[in-house]
């Protein structure tokens, strides 16, 4: 089962406003296995590292932090 924007968001949005997210697919259309999600305050990116091993969909989500 291939995760969607909507999912990633809904799931994370529990640790914060999420402002964005991004799910990278290929050419045919299916996930790639790896996304983005944006928040609206630093300290969700906090709490979302704090709170790991993340599972969504059945799967166990690898959560780190880049800072742009």
């Amino acid at each position: 089962l291939d995760t969607d924007e909507g999912a990633l968001g809904r799931y994370f949005s529990k640790y914060g406003h999420v402002k964005e997210t991004l799910v990278m697919y290929n050419p045919e259309g299916r996930s790639r296995g790896f996304g983005f999600v944006t928040f609206g305050n630093p300290a969700a990116v906090e709490m979302v590292l704090n709170s790991r091993p993340h599972v969504l969909n059945g799967r166990t989500v690898r959560a780190t932090c880049s800072a742009l």
